[in-house]
C-alpha cells in the first residue's frame, strides 16, 4: 500500500510538472534572399568602394568593369524582399538600407585568385550560414565587416 501511494505522489508531481512545460518556440527560418552570408566576420578592415549590384540570385559589388561577390556576416545583415534592399547594420548601430545601382563602401577582407591560391579553397575554409548561388560567378569575393561613407 506504501508503495502505491509513493507511485501516485510521484505521478501526481510528474503531471503538475509537465503540465506547466510549453514546448519551445521554433524560430521561423531567415530569408537570406539573393544575400551570400557568413556566421562570423574576416577580421579585416581594408576599403573598397564601388556600386552595389543586387539581382535574384547575387549581390555584387561593381568596381569598373570589376564584380565581387559581397559576403555579409549573419549577426549584421538582413534582406528586405518588399525593398529589394540589403539592410546592414554599421557600427554605430545604424540601418543602412544598400539599394541596387548605390554608390557603397566597406571596410572588410577579400580574397581572389590573383591574390595567391584557389578562391574555392578560401571559400570551403567559411563558416557559411547561405553560400552564394552558384550562379554568383566572379574572380573574387569581400567579405563585408563595416559600412563606410563611398568617396
Amino acid at each position: 500500500m506504501h508503495f502505491l501511494r509513493q507511485a501516485i505522489a510521484i505521478g501526481a508531481l510528474v503531471s503538475a510538472c509537465s503540465a506547466n512545460v510549453e514546448p519551445s518556440p521554433i524560430a521561423p527560418p531567415v530569408d537570406w534572399g539573393p544575400l551570400a552570408v557568413q556566421a562570423g566576420t574576416s577580421g579585416h578592415d581594408a576599403r573598397a568602394d564601388g556600386i552595389i549590384r543586387i539581382d535574384v540570385r547575387c549581390v555584387f559589388l561593381e568596381r569598373g568593369t570589376e564584380r565581387t561577390v559581397l559576403v555579409w556576416p549573419a549577426s549584421q545583415v538582413s534582406w528586405d524582399p518588399i525593398g529589394a534592399a540589403v539592410m546592414f547594420v554599421d557600427r554605430q548601430g545604424r540601418i543602412r538600407q544598400l539599394t541596387n545601382g548605390m554608390p557603397v563602401g566597406f571596410g572588410g577582407g577579400g580574397a581572389s585568385e590573383a591574390q595567391g591560391g584557389r578562391l574555392e579553397d578560401r571559400l570551403a575554409r567559411v563558416d557559411w550560414v547561405k553560400r552564394p548561388d552558384p550562379e554568383c560567378v566572379a574572380p573574387s569575393v569581400r567579405f563585408v565587416e563595416t559600412w563606410s561613407n563611398p568617396t
